[in-house]
């Protein structure tokens, strides 16, 4: 009986760990979906407008040999464009300021729109110079906002392709930390990744404090065979643990150190610490210093128990503001295991 209610919490845990993952995710995955359903309601606007736009330039008979000049000076922008993650956004506001100015003097419409779109494309009042040169007079107001148009639609396209990829990130991080460990098998896993996707999933409460984290990884790990569902776990219970523990604005510091044999990880936060006359008892089963309702006491005890079946060590060093976790597992299992 005793062995049955074991088993039933150890199964309550993993579904809490998954409920934790299934928050992170949701918050996770909301920017980019909504920066998509934004982008793909622009980018048919801005698709309609092109119809119209181009409808208008073909009224001044303009040489198609201007319209494949300005779409080399575009190309020639491509190094510098999406400025905007290259500037400031000082730098950016200044550089909207000009080119406000230069088309105040051109007499153009919609200037505020057209100077943020040429500014975050890379575009200097010099470059649009270049640019309308050739343009008959009448033309300018056209071939400006026909230029605006595709720049626009060119950034949302990148705006685009940064939310999905990040959705992908995202994807990939799940399926590599949710992985099943089947039939009792080991694989080959790497560390480092392991602990960014615990990092990127477990992302929201990181954010929701404001905690800085720091990173000390070792060079040339080597990949460690592991039960991978298991040992990601484990990061992800040290790790919500730490997030729990530290305050607003709070740190939280993981290090890695590696040779040929073992791989140590470990995870540091600036909480209060855990008391001298508690220490040794965090990892005996459903042992908790969490409120009522906020753990389950069996977090840290499938830790140990995991890390003992990866025939490493773990432990725990406190004091006032400072709590470090120390996980030690060997690279190699020494045996037989399935990739």
């Amino acid at each position: 009986r005793a062995r049955s209610f074991a088993t039933t919490q150890l199964q309550h845990e993993k579904v809490s760990a998954l409920g934790k993952l299934a928050a992170g995710i949701a918050h996770e995955m909301n920017n980019p979906a909504a920066a998509i359903n934004r982008i793909s309601a622009e980018l048919n606007k801005r698709s309609k407008q092109n119809y119209e736009l181009t409808e208008e330039l073909l009224k001044h008979n303009i040489n198609p040999g201007l319209i494949r000049n300005i779409r080399e000076i575009a190309q020639n922008k491509e190094d510098n464009r999406f400025a905007k993650t290259k500037f400031t956004p000082l730098q950016l506001i200044q550089k909207e300021d000009e080119l406000n100015e230069w088309l105040n003097k051109k007499g153009s419409n919609g200037r505020n729109e057209m100077a943020e779109t040429f500014a975050e494309a890379g575009f200097s009042p010099d470059d649009l110079e270049k640019i309308i040169l050739d343009v008959p007079y009448d033309a300018f107001q056209n071939i400006l906002d026909w230029f605006e148009n595709l720049l626009s639609s060119e950034l949302l396209i990148k705006d685009l392709e940064n939310a999905s990829d990040r959705i992908t990130m995202l994807v990939g991080a799940i399926k590599s930390h949710v992985r099943m460990d089947r039939s009792g098998d080991l694989h080959s896993t790497n560390i480092h990744e392991d602990l960014e996707n615990t990092l990127l999933l477990l992302g929201y409460k990181i954010r929701d404090k404001n905690i800085q984290v720091k990173k000390k990884f070792c060079e040339d790990m080597s990949e460690v065979d592991a039960y991978i569902g298991e040992l990601n776990q484990v990061w992800t219970n040290i790790i919500d643990n730490a997030i729990y523990a530290v305050p607003q604005n709070g740190e939280l510091e993981i290090e890695t150190e590696c040779d040929k044999k073992d791989i140590t990880v470990s995870i540091t936060d600036n909480g209060e610490g855990i008391p001298k006359e508690i220490l040794s008892r965090v990892f005996d089963p459903f042992f908790t210093t969490k409120k009522v309702g906020e753990g389950t006491g069996i977090g840290l005890d499938i830790v140990k128990n995991v890390i003992t079946r990866h025939n490493g060590e773990v432990k725990v060093n406190s004091i006032p503001g400072k709590t470090e976790f120390i996980i030690r597992i060997p690279v190699s299992q020494n045996i037989i295991k399935k990739e």
